[in-house]
């Protein structure tokens, strides 16, 4: 079994919302896994990329092969997909800055940064060494050697090159604004929300409140298929490229750019 870790660097801010019905004050609120984080479940990772893959010409076939056969109405036996897709985990979050050089920071914590080996261990992606030992849950570290401020939260400890190394792999320029939080302080603070209306004429029908991820935040997605030919076929298809993820589609969320981090797997296939 071969394996792909991929990167998605939301360009747009990004809205998965969770389907619920709810009376909070904020109507359509993020999808978030158990530990309070948000995700792109598995079967949105799907469905984006196969948009994406039928739009770029791949070919029906290698479509079908990758995702499996389209719902019919016939009596056909429905073939599942060669390719496993795994849900979207939130590596990294933008959050604002109250003081700094930079408007806002990269923000992760120990338990994302421990859920991302976890799953390269899972996936035996062995060329990513990502190095945690030595960091303390309850401590606050920046790579930048300015003061910085996260929403209210002063970031106090200089961070060495153990973490920095993947985020630069990710994207140097936001690699600069990295900062390791307490998941404790990540969740007590709120995700940004948009008042959204409806207009008739001029005239507001209806107000709405909905929470989005911020761009320039990162999640990771798991990809592996038996086939390697298939998989370099579709990992070919996708990287480096900008797909659409979650809704609202038509005013520009959702936009993200995919970038194949490490390649793994059994060796004998």
């Amino acid at each position: 079994m071969k394996s792909i870790v991929y990167i998605l660097e939301t360009i747009t801010n990004l809205h998965v919302g969770n389907g619920d019905i709810n009376y909070n004050i904020i109507d359509n609120e993020v999808e978030k896994d158990l530990s309070g984080y948000p995700i792109i479940n598995s079967s949105g990772v799907k469905g984006a990329f196969r948009e994406f893959i039928h739009e770029s010409g791949i070919g029906e076939k290698d479509e079908e092969k990758i995702f499996g056969s389209k719902s019919s109405n016939n009596d056909e036996e429905k073939k599942p997909g060669k390719l496993k897709f795994y849900s979207g985990e939130c590596l990294a979050i933008t959050m604002r800055n109250e003081v700094g050089d930079k408007p806002y920071s990269l923000v992760t914590t120990i338990e994302m940064l421990k859920r991302f080996i976890e799953m390269c261990e899972v996936m035996k992606v062995t060329d990513l060494k990502v190095d945690i030992k030595g960091l303390d849950e309850n401590k606050t570290y920046k790579v930048s050697k300015n003061k910085i401020n996260v929403e209210g939260i002063n970031i106090e400890n200089q961070l060495d090159s153990k973490v920095k190394d993947l985020f630069e792999m990710i994207n140097e320029d936001t690699a600069k604004n990295l900062v390791i939080m307490p998941c404790e302080n990540i969740k007590d603070i709120s995700l940004p929300v948009l008042a959204r209306n409806v207009l008739e004429n001029g005239i507001s029908k209806n107000i709405w409140y909905e929470e989005y991820v911020p761009y320039h935040s990162l999640f990771f997605v798991c990809v592996n298929c038996e086939d390697d030919d298939l998989l370099n076929k579709f990992d070919a298809a996708v990287d480096n490229e900008i797909v659409q993820f979650g809704g609202n589609a038509t005013i520009g969320y959702g936009l993200t750019r995919i970038k194949s981090l490490a390649k793994g797997g059994d060796k004998n296939g």
